[in-house]
C-alpha cells in the first residue's frame, strides 16, 4: 500500500496523510493502517508534526473503529509507542481529548459499563471446593502430560500462561516460608514494581521452582510467536486440558486464565488473616494490581470448605513426586498380589497405589500384578467419582 511506503519518507506530512489515508476502508486495510501508525511514531517526530498527525489519525480511527471500547484499545496501543519514542510533551498531549483520546464522557461510560459487568459476575460466582482443587493439583503435577503439570503450577502461584512458560523468574523468601518473589511481570502497569511477593499453594517453593524448570525444559522455549505473544496452538491445547480437568470451565471465556482467579481466592482462603486483610486488597497485592476494580474482577470464584492443612498436603505431595521419580527411573513392580486373591483385596491394593500417585493404567498393572479388566474398571470408577465431585 502506498500509504505505508510514503508516510515514512515524505517531506510534506499533511499532503501525504490526506492523499493516502482516505483509501483505507476494509478491515484488512484498517489493520495495516494501525500498523503503519505504530511505525510512524517509532521514528522521532517534531512536536508540531506529531500533533498534526494525531489529529488526522484520530479522525480516521473514529471512522474505522466506531465501537468506543475498540477505539480506546487501539489509541492506547499507539500512545504506548509514543511514550517510548517521542518527547514527553508529545506523549502528554496525546492523552488530551482534543488530540488523540476519546472524550471524558465516553471514557466515564466505559468505566461504568465495566464496573456493572464485574458486579454482575460477582453476583453469579462459580462455586468451587478448595479441597477438590488441592487434590486435583496433586494429581496434575505427577502427570506425564506437560500441559496438565502447567495447570497445577498456574494454580500454585497465579501467573499468566506466558509468565509461567517463559517470563517469570522466582526467588524464595526464606523468611516467609511458603512465599516467593515473582519477577518480570507480563503486564507491568505504570508506577508498578516489576516484581511481587506471592504465597505458593500446595508446593514448597523449592518444589515449585524445580517443576517450573522441568516444564520449560519440556518445551525448549518453543512457546512464543515471532511477535513475542503466547503461541496460539499452545494456548488452545492448554485451554483444552483446562476444560478436561475442570469441566465447570466449559462455558467460561478465559478457560486456562481462570487458574489465576482460582489461585487468588485459594491464596486468600489459605494465607490471609481475615481479621486484618480485606479480600480485594490482599488479591490486589499478591497479583500486582493497583486498581481496585481489577482486583474485584478476580474475586468472583467462591471457594468453600475447610482451610487446607498445608503441611500435610506438602508431605503427601512430596511422597507422590518422589514415587513418580522412582517409577520413571526403575519401573519394577513394588507390590504384587496373587491373581487368585479376593477381588476386595485387589481393589484395596489399587486404592493404596492410587493414593500414592500411581494413577496410570500401565503403572498400576505392573505395580499390582492385577489384570487389565479390573484395573480398567477401577480407573473408570475413579474418573466418574472425580467428575461428580467437580
Amino acid at each position: 500500500m502506498e500509504f505505508v511506503k510514503n508516510i515514512q519518507t515524505t517531506k510534506n506530512l499533511e499532503d501525504t496523510i490526506f492523499k493516502y489515508y482516505p483509501d483505507i476502508k476494509s478491515k484488512s486495510e484498517s489493520a495495516l493502517f494501525h500498523k503503519s501508525v505504530k511505525e510512524f511514531f517509532r521514528i522521532r517526530r517534531t512536536e508540531s508534526d506529531g500533533l498534526l498527525a494525531l489529529k488526522i489519525f484520530y479522525e480516521k480511527y473514529s471512522e474505522l473503529y466506531p465501537n468506543i471500547k475498540t477505539r480506546k484499545k487501539y489509541l492506547s496501543d499507539i500512545r504506548k509507542i509514543i511514550k517510548e519514542n517521542q518527547s514527553a510533551d508529545l506523549y502528554t498531549k496525546s492523552t488530551y481529548d482534543e488530540y488523540f483520546n476519546i472524550n471524558k464522557k465516553q471514557r466515564t461510560k466505559i468505566v461504568q459499563e465495566y464496573n456493572k459487568s464485574i458486579r454482575a459476575s460477582n453476583d453469579d460466582k462459580i462455586q468451587i471446593n478448595a479441597s477438590m482443587i488441592l487434590n486435583k493439583m496433586g494429581k496434575l503435577i505427577v502427570s506425564s502430560n506437560p500441559y496438565e503439570r502447567a495447570l497445577a503450577l498456574l494454580l500454585a502461584y497465579g501467573g499468566r500462561p506466558i509468565e509461567l512458560f517463559t517470563r517469570n523468574t522466582f526467588e524464595h523468601k526464606k523468611s516467609q516460608g511458603s512465599w516467593i518473589t515473582v519477577n518480570n511481570l507480563a503486564k507491568k502497569r505504570e508506577g508498578q514494581d516489576s516484581s511481587v511477593d506471592r504465597p505458593i499453594i500446595l508446593f514448597t517453593p523449592k518444589q515449585f521452582i524445580k517443576e517450573v524448570k522441568r516444564l520449560r525444559d519440556d518445551f525448549k522455549n518453543k512457546i512464543l510467536e515471532t511477535n513475542g505473544s503466547f503461541a496460539k496452538d499452545k494456548s488452545v491445547t492448554l485451554n483444552k486440558y483446562a476444560v478436561k480437568n475442570f469441566p465447570f470451565l466449559k462455558d467460561v471465556h478465559q478457560k486456562s486464565s481462570m487458574m489465576r482467579k482460582i489461585y487468588a481466592d485459594l491464596a486468600y482462603h489459605t494465607y490471609a488473616d481475615k481479621s486484618k486483610q480485606n479480600k480485594n486488597s490482599f488479591i490486589g497485592r499478591i497479583l500486582g494490581h493497583n486498581d481496585l476494580m481489577t482486583s474485584f474482577s478476580y474475586s468472583w470464584v467462591n471457594l468453600h470448605g475447610d482451610k487446607p492443612n498445608e503441611n500435610l498436603k506438602i508431605q503427601e505431595l512430596e511422597k507422590k513426586i518422589n514415587m513418580l521419580s522412582l517409577q520413571n527411573r526403575n519401573p519394577v513392580p513394588k507390590t504384587r498380589i496373587s491373581r487368585r486373591a479376593p477381588k476386595n483385596e485387589k481393589i484395596a491394593l489399587l486404592e493404596e497405589l492410587y493414593s500414592e500417585g500411581v494413577v496410570k493404567n500401565t503403572a498400576l498393572r505392573k505395580q499390582s500384578g492385577i489384570g487389565s479388566q479390573l484395573v480398567n474398571s477401577f480407573l473408570k470408577g475413579k474418573k466418574l467419582s472425580e467428575d461428580k465431585k467437580v
